[in-house]
């Protein structure tokens, strides 16, 4: 299970987050998600490729790679 900073369940609002990255994915195992990573620019236009990059993996996932993938 995914350990988040955050006390709420993730709702809608996490839905409208998500839309406003530069790019998000998921990894599935067995029709889990046991991945996830976000891009998100720095900035728009100049210097628009210069990103942050966020991923997490759940800990029942570590040792498959699956970090290195979502990479």
């Amino acid at each position: 299970m995914f350990s988040n900073p955050q006390e709420e369940v993730l709702t809608k609002a996490a839905e409208e987050f998500f839309a406003e990255q530069g790019y998000t994915a998921v990894a599935e195992m067995g029709g889990k998600i046991v991945g996830l990573y976000i891009l998100h620019p720095n900035n728009i236009r100049r210097c628009g490729h210069i990103c942050n990059a966020s991923y997490a993996v759940s800990s029942a996932a570590r040792g498959f790679q699956v970090g290195e993938a979502l990479v």
